[in-house]
């Protein structure tokens, strides 16, 4: 993957959301994360390049290359760069996984349970 950030766009209004880019925040110490909240009343959809209802009810993420990529696939672009998530990243690769939900966000992640 490319060196450049990743733009990760979240609703801020979203407590679990929120509560999840906070962990991201805190374990970006490479500064890789460019976070956007999507919730915010200067986001413009159109402007980010992104469909408004999409990202409203699908994680995005844009690449450094500027693909736009949602879901589970967005999940493993930030674990991919983040320290301490590349076998949550190597695992969510697994065809068993990518025969889950698309969407997972309401999956409570392994740091929720107390495994990261």
């Amino acid at each position: 993957m490319d060196t450049g950030s990743l733009t990760v766009y979240y609703d801020g209004g979203c407590p679990l959301c929120s509560r999840e880019i906070e962990h991201y925040r805190q374990k970006d110490t490479a500064g890789r994360l460019r976070l956007v909240d999507i919730a915010a009343p200067d986001f413009d959809a159109r402007a980010a390049g992104v469909d408004a209802q999409a990202v409203n009810k699908l994680f995005h993420v844009r690449l450094p290359d500027g693909t736009l990529v949602t879901g589970l696939a967005a999940f493993i672009a930030i674990w991919d760069v983040l320290p301490g998530f590349g076998a949550l990243a190597r695992a969510a690769r697994l065809p068993s996984a990518a025969a889950g939900p698309a969407r997972p966000e309401p999956v409570a992640w392994p740091w929720q349970r107390g495994l990261l």
